[in-house]
């Protein structure tokens, strides 16, 4: 009796990444304006930084409570959303 491989799940909801301009709306509408001021991206994570609705953030470092920097990359902001906004992920271009 052989054993068949686990099937691939497709990626859960907040680990896929979208663009901020994507969002729906109404859950846009929620959020703080989310201007990006701009970004210093670095091989050095603890370097890297983004002004963020006029906040210096680094990776890691929240913008009220619910929203979180994941990560600061030469295309982009990663943030991720708290429960109350659906635990998404979204780029944020700068």
């Amino acid at each position: 009796m052989g054993t068949s491989p686990p099937a691939s799940r497709p990626a859960a909801a907040a680990d896929t990444v979208i663009a901020l301009e994507a969002l729906d709306p109404a859950l846009r509408a929620r959020l703080p304006p989310l201007v990006a001021g701009g970004t210093i991206h670095s091989s050095q994570r603890e370097q890297r930084m983004v002004i963020l609705d006029g906040q210096v953030l680094r990776e890691g470092e929240a913008l009220g409570a619910d929203v979180r920097v994941l990560s600061i990359e030469p295309q982009g902001v990663v943030l991720a959303l708290g429960e109350r906004l659906g635990n998404r992920r979204v780029r944020l271009r700068p």
